[in-house]
């Protein structure tokens, strides 16, 4: 889940994933374009409810939520300082 992590929080930063690295970017790449799909559509990537989805799905998304979130901050607090500065 780190990558799910580095990948949303530090996108233009290259990252260093330990093991099979074309499998895992590969697996990350498929997954956030589901998330992403999912996002815009508010929908489930499977039939039915939360309770009806692929526990690891849930897990991811639960994960991948939070990290925008992270992201979210981080560019409002650089925003808020950029225009502290400029004002001084």
């Amino acid at each position: 889940m780190n990558e799910i992590r580095l990948s949303i929080i530090i996108p233009n930063r290259k990252i260093r994933i330990k093991g099979p690295v074309t499998k895992t970017i590969s697996e990350l790449s498929i997954f956030m374009d589901i998330f992403t799909i999912c996002q815009h559509t508010q929908s489930l990537p499977k039939p039915g409810g939360l309770l009806d989805q692929d526990g690891l799905y849930v897990v991811l998304l639960r994960h991948a939520l939070v990290c925008q979130d992270e992201r979210r901050q981080l560019d409002e607090a650089k925003a808020k300082q950029e225009h502290q500065s400029v004002n001084y």
